[in-house]
């Protein structure tokens, strides 16, 4: 049976690579705690695991062509080392997965860490087109089951704002909470700048946000530009 090539062996990290780059992107645009390092570093990880397997795959079955009298001492288990990959990361899926106050998040970006280290296992197997070609798919797929659900099934409206507030420790805490009691959802957030005034620092931050249709939007500005430190929200 023939070796891997060092030339394979570097092809198919690359392609484990670009596979968990593709569905880390995602969670990283949607500011999920693994983003595209994490789902790399995984891909890649289990990419390795299946070229050591196939690789000592390759090495005992030709030990057992030069040494027939071995065959029976010597045993062959192709799957041994991916099915510990697969249920490493479980341990680091359920890392990923929180229970708050009767709701849990989380579920998905665990279940897109199961799908990558899957993934990564068919590169290292050779298998680039069906690891590719799901990842792409994949992305696309959630990418619009997240419109369908957010703009038909969880009924809420898209806004964007940029909050200026004066940076201290409660003040992010203080606008997370104050959306979370009003069941609006942070999409993302993104700072723009950052002014000091000599005693305190001025910050500019865009959020998006979802907000239930049954929230007075407006006035929910108003309350928000109450909160301590809060300067100004502007509307986008």
């Amino acid at each position: 049976m023939e070796h891997l090539e060092l030339s394979q062996i570097f092809i198919r990290i690359l392609a484990a690579v670009l596979t968990g780059g593709i569905i880390g992107l995602e969670r990283e645009i949607n500011n999920k705690p693994a983003g595209f390092i994490t789902h790399t570093l995984l891909c890649v990880g289990a990419a390795v695991i299946s070229i050591i397997q196939v690789k000592l795959s390759y090495e005992t079955i030709n030990l057992l062509i030069n040494h027939p009298a071995l065959a029976q001492g010597v045993k062959l288990d192709v799957g041994r080392l991916i099915a510990q990959v697969i249920s490493g990361v479980g341990f680091l899926g359920a890392g990923t997965i929180i229970q708050k106050k009767g709701s849990i998040k989380g579920i998905t970006t665990a279940a897109t860490l199961w799908l990558t280290a899957c993934l990564g296992i068919a590169v290292g197997l050779g298998y680039f087109y069906l690891a590719l070609g799901t990842a792409v798919l994949m992305t696309i797929l959630v990418f619009i089951l997240k419109r369908i659900e957010l703009y038909y099934i969880e009924k809420r409206v898209r806004h964007r704002i940029v909050v200026v507030y004066l940076i201290n420790e409660n003040v992010e805490k203080q606008i997370k909470d104050f959306l979370n009691i009003r069941k609006v959802k942070i999409r993302g957030k993104k700072p723009l700048s950052e002014i000091y005034n000599g005693e305190e620092t001025e910050r500019k931050t865009i959020f998006n946000l979802m907000v239930p249709k049954f929230i007075d939007f407006e006035k929910m500005i108003v309350e928000m530009e109450k909160l301590d430190s809060i300067l100004k929200i502007i509307k986008m």
